[in-house]
């Protein structure tokens, strides 16, 4: 059992993972060899223990143990919602994640003359890197676009029509993902990118008028649409049409009968129909959804009764997942709390008529927790002290008010320039900063259940160019994420579990090299007593307090590789 503690340093190597140890590695003996003198002082009884040591190894060998586990993990309960917290089975669930959007362009993009094409990141292989890398890292969740992310190869070519490539490659991903033991979360369409996003809803629609001339060019690398470049008059047409994506009738079958074809999907490559997969942690409604309240005074009311409208579909459907709808977390313009929002200690109100409404927008049944979004650079706000003022005022609607988790679904950081230096000295920090602001929350036991950082840095068609905000695991600041994710981890996984739940306690054991898992009640017993329980309580010393070793809810839990008691899995499946 000490070595399941241990091994967390390894995780989180260097000065992020090294207080997730409870003591040091053990000095290392001196690998010498025997010499012949040496050998002749070693009693009898220790060749015959060792010799019985071997024979005992080669047993457990040949009856299904070796180096790692290599059945494929398969979620068995969903995600589920109990007051502030996401709860899975009987303990709390903290989600340490990452956006990757565009994970399922890897198959997209693959070809037999780009297969194995030096500077592309393309086929089934390079989604089971990204996938595998996150789950040794600690990371339990992806966030990921179940609609278009690049125009030249779209995931919806018409209304009601999929690219059948582009589907199959979401299924991969999806299937993928559980094999590792992650979670996923589907954003459903986009507010920012033309193809897969509300405006080519409004276009597709037969029931509003024709557009005057063609969608403006996306001039952003990222593919987004920079509004900031067009004419007053462009800006009004463009803000007038996109409303009619939450009001008018046409627009809002084709995204109802959207939200039917993915959650009646059955995946192709492990055979379960979307809506019945737990893997999926839960859907965005729209990544982001915006209005403008200058042009349409009541767009905010407009997109409050669109989500009650479409979070009640998806549920009438789907009982199974959470739904939430994926918004940056703006107060409208009737909140006091407004004051919180980018630009408002600047004196603008650019934010409070973006057409969200933090509160009103969640405080509803059917919307399962609440987001937010962190964006200081793009938002330009010069407050030095926002960051921290944005996650605290959300936290403290979400406890008081809305009284449901919130996730912190996307942050990232800005660089200066492509160096290595700007990484530690600019993005490495600002992590930081979301990571202690995450981890006293959790230790506190109030509403912020987790957080994703944009974006994994990956592109299929050149792995040089991962874009602004992209973090690759050869990064400094994947250092930070994986400590982070150990940390939530540990802590998670030292949780008593609920008095109202019979949990499973299993454990991870190493001897004579063969790592396994087994039932030990009494570890989970510890977890919950009085002195246990205090450390754990201990949201003032800055860093997540964990006590005791880790138990999981299942042995497939314990022997997960990277998310289980060891980096490599266990040596067998047998139990």
């Amino acid at each position: 059992m000490g070595s399941v503690r241990a091994r967390s340093k390894e995780a989180g190597s260097g000065e992020e993972g090294e207080h997730l140890t409870s003591s040091r590695f053990a000095a290392t003996p001196s690998s010498s060899p025997l010499t012949s003198e040496s050998r002749r002082r070693v009693p009898v009884w220790t060749w015959i223990l060792f010799g019985a040591a071997a024979l005992l190894t080669l047993t457990l060998l040949g009856l299904g143990y070796s180096s790692k586990t290599t059945a494929n993990y398969r979620h068995d309960s969903f995600i589920t919602v109990q007051g502030t917290q996401f709860l899975h089975k009987c303990r709390p669930f903290y989600i340490a994640g990452f956006n990757v959007d565009n994970l399922a362009e890897a198959m997209l993009a693959w070809s037999p003359s780009r297969a194995g094409a030096a500077g592309t990141a393309v086929g089934a292989a390079a989604i089971v890197n990204v996938l595998n890398q996150a789950a040794a890292a600690g990371l339990n969740t992806v966030r990921t676009w179940a609609h278009t992310t690049n125009p030249k190869q779209p995931f919806q070519v018409s209304p009601g029509a999929y690219d059948e490539n582009a589907f199959q490659a979401l299924d991969l991903v999806i299937a993928e993902a559980e094999k590792k033991g992650l979670r996923v979360i589907l954003s459903l369409v986009d507010n920012w990118k033309y193809e897969g996003g509300v405006d080519e809803f409004v276009d597709w629609a037969k029931t509003v008028p024709a557009r005057d001339k063609k969608y403006p060019v996306a001039t952003g690398g990222d593919g987004d649409v920079n509004d900031m470049e067009w004419s007053e008059d462009r800006k009004q047409y463009e803000a007038l049409r996109k409303v009619l994506f939450f009001t008018d009738a046409g627009v809002k079958t084709l995204y109802r009968n959207h939200i039917r074809a993915i959650l009646e999907r059955v995946n192709t490559v492990s055979g379960k129909v979307y809506r019945e997969d737990p893997t999926i942690m839960a859907f965005d409604l729209l990544n982001e959804p915006r209005c403008s309240v200058s042009y349409t005074p009541d767009c905010t009311k407009l997109v409050e009764q669109w989500v009650y409208e479409m979070a009640t579909h998806l549920k009438s459907l789907d009982q199974n997942h959470l739904v939430t709808i994926g918004a940056e977390g703006f107060w409208g313009v009737h909140d006091k709390m407004q004051i919180a929002n980018p630009g408002a200690a600047e004196g603008s109100d650019w934010a409070a008529k973006a057409g969200q409404d933090f509160v009103h927008h969640h405080n509803m049944p059917v919307v399962d927790f609440a987001t937010m979004h962190l964006w200081p650079d793009n938002w330009l706000t010069k407050n030095t002290s926002f960051v921290a003022e944005w996650i605290h005022k959300h936290i403290e609607d979400s406890t008081k008010v809305l009284k449901k988790p919130v996730l912190l679904e996307e942050f990232g950081k800005k660089l200066s320039a492509a160096t290595s230096q700007a990484v530690a000295s600019e993005r490495d920090p600002g992590f930081r900063t979301v990571y202690e602001e995450s981890e006293m929350s959790t230790a506190s036991g109030s509403a912020l259940a987790g957080t994703l950082f944009w974006r994994w840095g990956f592109n299929a068609w050149d792995v040089t160019n991962v874009g602004e905000y992209g973090v690759t695991p050869e990064a400094s600041t994947f250092r930070v994420v994986r400590g982070h994710a150990q940390r939530l981890k540990a802590f998670r996984n030292t949780a008593p579990a609920l008095a109202t739940c019979t949990a499973e306690c299993w454990v991870g054991t190493s001897a004579l090299g063969i790592n396994r898992c087994e039932q030990q009640p009494g570890v989970c017993l510890e977890h919950a007593s009085a002195a246990s329980l205090a450390v754990r309580r201990d949201a003032q010393a800055g860093r997540l307090q964990s006590a005791g070793v880790e138990a999981f809810g299942s042995h497939a839990e314990c022997c997960l590789p990277g998310l289980g008691a060891f980096a490599e899995g266990c040596a067998t499946t047998v139990v």
